[in-house]
């Protein structure tokens, strides 16, 4: 799918937080806490062994920090970092009110900053039963979806941020809540939206890639 895709040349230094290097979970959540579950990936492409600080700050969608902590590492080789952080009092995302939080990871040596990542993430739960199917944050929802291609009609099909926003407004004012991304990779543009948007995702990667339908 890279021919329809904006490509990105990313510099780093040979001691950095590795790109899509944080994966963020929210394993409880209740309107009083949540932990916020981050592994973050350290790459040292050059053996520079030593003594690192990653700072993590979690910020909501004004931009003030609502939670943080530091950890000291000693790295010798890639290194996945693992940290629980409280957040008291979460605004939960949902389909009506689709709020956001931003990691903020930063990586220091010697006090001086040598990387730092950002990472938008909703706290929420989700849970699927044979009674209510689908739950998010405790209240049983129901999937109102469509199947989404990724081409944006006479535009084509290259990624266009705007289009590709107006083509989700119209599918919210039908009353859709969920896509699917049908036949394709999503764009990271289309599923930024859709966090922004408030529209759950299935994401379809692979479907046909090795066996057609028959």
């Amino acid at each position: 799918a890279g021919i329809y895709r904006n490509v990105y040349l990313n510099i780093k230094n040979a001691v950095n937080i590795a790109y899509n290097g944080t994966y963020i979970t929210t394993p409880n959540v209740s309107k009083n806490q949540a932990e916020v579950f981050i592994e973050t990936t350290l790459e040292n492409k050059q053996n520079l062994k030593g003594k690192y600080r990653l700072q993590t700050s979690i910020l909501n969608s004004k931009g003030e920090e609502v939670a943080n902590s530091s950890k000291t590492i000693n790295l010798d080789n890639e290194l996945v970092i693992e940290d629980n952080i409280k957040v008291n009092n979460p605004v939960l995302w949902d389909l009506e009110n689709p709020h956001l939080y931003t990691a903020k990871s930063v990586l220091l040596k010697n006090g001086n900053q040598v990387d730092n990542y950002e990472t938008t993430f909703g706290i929420r739960s989700i849970k699927y039963s044979k009674e209510n199917g689908f739950e998010l944050n405790g209240k049983q929802v129901k999937f109102k979806g469509v199947c989404l291609h990724h081409d944006l009609g006479p535009l084509g099909s290259a990624v266009n941020y705007r289009a590709t926003e107006r083509q989700l407004e119209i599918m919210k004012s039908l009353g859709v809540n969920a896509i699917r991304t049908s036949h394709n990779p999503p764009s990271p543009e289309q599923l930024a939206l859709c966090d922004k948007m408030g529209i759950l995702v299935q994401v379809e990667a692979f479907d046909e890639w090795a066996i057609g339908k028959v």
